[in-house]
């Protein structure tokens, strides 16, 4: 335990179960319990999570509650009293966040209230859950400019987030520091989920089959669109194989669910293709799959091939993708090229047709997991890291 703990503010840009959040969540309470902090938390919005930070230290929201009912013939009288009452509420947060001696933004997107708390004198670290897609979609060109003005230290979940901050926003390398995915402790395996497998895979009536799994939401990034061209080129090349394609996470609400719908509906091979929604049960989805795909277009680190490969799973990704393919390498799946989805087929027959090497890559995938990327040791590191004099003083 430090002799003085340091004073810490943790931003969150929300406070869902989305990675991000949850990953900070962890890093809050491993500071708290270390009791080398003063910790605080700052969310952008309210959300699920809001409960859980509360439990651990003071916690605030950023973004004010709308208090004032709106009446059509006075939204802008009300628009201009509420924008007014969330300045005044914005610079009350500041004047108490002055004391902290260190600000940590969990994620690139905090730009707007980075902005803000410009005045207060602490060392800003900005771990970049990001790639330049969704940096350049959530955040303006201003946002931008002031994260790179304002952050002292950025933490990176990949080489690939590292590359891209060097490359699109010019950070010397030196400012860049690679941290692991903090991942939980455990030696569950597929056969801890074996009851809800074989009931799953009776009433879809693949009992035999080979599952092709992927646990994402139906958005472009998650490469959803790919999905039918994927199935259609597949059994255009191997008519006879028995595989069967899951789609994990897929949600009603989404903005082009309606296209999604519409074009599936029409799809000749859809008996191939089954849809599950995004709800709690995706580790037990994840379990029944034999070999785990990610379409994603850009994803950082996705968590998702970490929990495939708790399981003993295989990933088969896009190489140029994200952070995915410095995990799988060539010994825990296969790495093709962007968007080759011909490829992607050979390689996901070839996993389909050769359960040995299914195994063996899959285990290997779990000994990577354990090796690299160990709760306990990656907390200590960012805690290590965040205490480091060189991120305290300038």
């Amino acid at each position: 335990m430090s002799a003085t703990p340091i004073k810490i503010l943790f931003v969150t840009h929300i406070s869902d179960r989305s990675g991000a959040p949850l990953l900070l969540l962890e890093i809050v309470r491993a500071a708290v319990r270390s009791g080398d902090f003063v910790c605080s938390v700052l969310s952008g919005e309210d959300g699920p999570l809001l409960s859980q930070f509360e439990e651990q230290c003071a916690t605030h929201v950023w973004k004010r509650k709308r208090t004032v009912r709106r009446w059509r013939l006075a939204n802008k009288l009300m628009r201009y009293w509420e924008t007014l009452l969330q300045g005044v509420h914005e610079r009350r947060l500041v004047k108490q966040f002055k004391g902290q001696e260190v600000i940590l933004y969990n994620t690139f997107v905090n730009g707007a209230i980075q902005r803000k708390l410009s005045g207060i004198n602490a060392r800003n670290i900005c771990y970049v859950h990001e790639l330049e897609a969704v940096v350049d979609m959530l955040t303006s060109i201003e946002d931008q400019a002031a994260v790179i003005k304002y952050t002292n230290q950025f933490f990176c979940v990949s080489d690939a987030v590292k590359d891209f901050l060097v490359r699109k926003f010019k950070v010397p390398p030196l400012k860049i520091q690679w941290v692991p995915s903090p991942m939980n402790e455990s030696d569950s395996g597929k056969l801890d989920y074996l009851d809800f497998a074989t009931d799953f895979r009776r009433r879809m009536k693949v009992e035999k089959s080979v599952i092709a799994g992927i646990a994402a939401g139906n958005e472009w990034r998650k490469g959803f669109d790919l999905l039918i061209p994927l199935v259609n080129l597949y059994f255009s090349l191997y008519k006879d194989s028995d595989v069967v394609f899951v789609w994990k996470g897929f949600k009603e609400k989404a903005i082009s669910a309606y296209f999604d719908r519409f074009d599936f509906s029409r799809f000749a091979n859809k008996d191939k293709i089954i849809l599950l929604p995004h709800d709690g049960m995706g580790l037990h989805q994840i379990a029944t799959f034999d070999i785990h795909l990610l379409l994603s277009r850009e994803d950082p680190y996705p968590l998702v091939v970490l929990e495939a490969a708790n399981l003993g799973i295989p990933t088969v990704c896009f190489s140029g993708s994200g952070g995915a393919p410095e995990f799988v390498g060539d010994d825990a799946g296969f790495s093709v090229p962007y968007l080759d989805l011909y490829v992607m087929c050979e390689r996901i027959h070839k996993l389909a047709q050769d359960k040995e090497l299914r195994d063996s890559m899959g285990m290997r995938a779990k000994e990577k997991l354990q090796e690299r990327h160990d709760k306990k040791e990656s907390l200590a590191k960012i805690l290590s890291l965040i205490k480091q004099e060189s991120l305290l003083n300038d």
